[in-house]
């Protein structure tokens, strides 16, 4: 698992990660979008873990699971 420590280097991640696979959705997560298993009120799902949706970042990805199923 990729780890960070400083927002600079999750911001230079996210800018080399491609952006059709991994999404920010919280200023601390950047996620793999084929890792979620589903969506729980402002939470991502993948695994045991749940992974808070900041509202910031709720609408991108709203937007880009549009029609999908999880």
């Amino acid at each position: 698992m990729q780890t960070c420590t400083t927002p600079g280097n999750r911001k230079k991640l996210e800018e080399e990660l491609p952006s059709e696979n991994f999404m920010r959705i919280h200023r601390s997560f950047i996620i793999g979008l084929d890792k979620i298993e589903a969506i729980e009120r402002n939470h991502i799902v993948i695994g045991k873990e749940q992974i808070a949706i900041a509202p910031n970042y709720k609408d991108s990805l709203m937007e880009y699971i549009g029609g999908k199923s999880l």
